[in-house]
């Protein structure tokens, strides 16, 4: 017997010790997969606290927007030095978090055609776009023109602001990294370069995309406005899918983002957007719930702040879903009146896309829009 207790004891311990090792790998969680990256536009106008930015949840913030003056990268007012600076301070919260400087936008995108025009003017603006960075303690810049060769509200254009763009770009790189190397950290922390990008075949007609994406660290697609007030009638705005309803040009931020993908933008580079408004259209026909539907009226956009405390809580609308588009829309009929927008259910969706065609994350406009995180929550907790 004790023979047998000598063979048995060290074969019962064995099994107990491997039983105990295999509870304790099942309880481990999984390692995690790709770093998505969430980036908020913060703007100088929202009139909102920066000390209330959750900048824990954030890997970028773009601050927007700088102008241009004299051919240098050049800030408004004394406001928005002060509220950079405030931003930069958030990082003490989260050091990881990347602070750029958008420039641009629809307003200030009038004198990018100059500054790009020549080699001295871009290596001018270049140059001033690096010290800025320096002076200010920021991790790079945004670049939003909108858009070359497009007369826009007022800009300035040029038949070569296609080709000039490349450059300026290229120019940016250039100096980017010369300061990268004199500051130290060109190697694992150097001045990110990214742009604000269309979503459509039109976009990709004004600029060199297969160019410009190896001098981009990521692109920040505006996969919203694909309906609004020019449009002829009402429809789904910030879409991820096409809409069974549709029987126009069919955008939405799947196709647009295949359609990068299908001319060799890198998916890691590809940043889905989100929009933190609505848009909204009156005088609507009732068909299909105002749907992609005519309006007479006039046509606009609510931050979706306003869309959950005014809307949403009237008892004259009521909420749809397009299962096929994966958006919401609010309808009344006693108002005429259709609004699209992203909600939490919507943002998962998009998050889900982003995880499947394995984007680099997400970015969105903007962040003084939301109501208390409720977007913002849903995209963090979409992409993690």
């Amino acid at each position: 017997m004790k023979e047998l207790l000598k063979i048995l004891v060290p074969v019962l311990l064995s099994l107990l010790v491997f039983a105990c090792n295999k509870d304790e790998t099942q309880d481990e969680p999984e390692l995690p997969g790709i770093d998505y990256k969430l980036i908020a536009y913060v703007p100088g106008w929202g009139g909102m606290d920066f000390s209330e930015i959750q900048i824990e949840k954030l890997t970028h913030i773009n601050y927007a927007f700088a102008n241009i003056k004299d051919g240098r990268i050049h800030m408004e007012t004394e406001d928005d030095s002060l509220l950079l600076s405030q931003l930069v301070e958030l990082k003490q919260r989260n050091p990881d978090c990347k602070i750029l400087i958008s420039v641009g936008g629809a307003e200030f995108s009038t004198l990018f055609s100059d500054v790009a025009l020549t080699v001295t003017s871009r290596e001018m603006f270049s140059i001033s776009v690096a010290d800025f960075l320096v002076r200010n303690k920021l991790d790079g810049v945004d670049i939003d023109w909108e858009f070359p060769g497009w007369e826009g509200p007022g800009n300035i254009f040029r038949p070569e602001d296609k080709q000039n763009y490349t450059y300026l770009l290229y120019e940016l790189r250039k100096q980017l990294d010369k300061q990268s190397e004199q500051d130290g950290r060109l190697n694992d922390n150097p001045y990110l370069l990214t742009i604000a990008s269309g979503a459509s075949q039109w976009y990709l007609n004004l600029v060199e995309m297969n160019k410009i994406i190896p001098v981009l660290d990521y692109v920040n697609m505006m996969t919203y406005d694909f309906k609004g007030g020019w449009s002829s009638t009402t429809g789904h705005h910030t879409n991820l899918y096409k809409s069974a309803s549709d029987n126009g040009t069919g955008n939405s931020a799947s196709s647009a983002v295949h359609l990068f993908k299908s001319i060799g933008v890198p998916s890691e580079k590809i940043m889905l957007g989100a929009a933190f408004y609505g848009r909204y259209w009156q005088g609507v026909k009732k068909e299909n719930h105002g749907l992609y539907r005519s309006y007479s009226g006039s046509a606009g956009a609510l931050t979706y702040k306003v869309i959950r405390e005014n809307y949403l809580q009237n008892k004259s609308f009521e909420r749809y879903w397009d299962p096929d588009a994966k958006a919401p829309y609010l309808w009344s009929e006693s108002k005429a009146m259709f609004v699209s927008y992203d909600d939490p259910a919507s943002l998962k969706a998009k998050a889900d896309f982003v995880r499947k065609e394995e984007l680099g994350g997400m970015m969105f406009w903007e962040y003084t829009q939301d109501y208390k995180n409720t977007l913002l929550d849903a995209i963090y907790s979409g992409l993690n």
